[in-house]
């Protein structure tokens, strides 16, 4: 279960920032945006592509712990 999420109205400034300073990553979202028009006109989904990349999205989502008993 997701633990953490982003509020839009403060991560928009957030990912505008991430996007200033990392060429590869803008370049990347650019692709997507002009390859995917429904993504191009949802900005939740922008945001939510920018989190996905940041240093606050949760690393163990979706992880199971795996273990083995002898």
């Amino acid at each position: 279960m997701q633990k953490e999420h982003f509020s839009a109205y403060v991560f928009e400034d957030i990912a505008a920032e991430m996007l200033r300073n990392d060429e590869k990553l803008k370049s990347e979202f650019e692709g997507k945006k002009s390859e995917d028009t429904e993504f191009a006109e949802n900005a939740r989904a922008q945001l939510n592509w920018i989190y996905k990349r940041s240093p606050h999205y949760e690393e163990g989502y979706k992880r199971y712990p795996i273990a083995r008993v002898e």
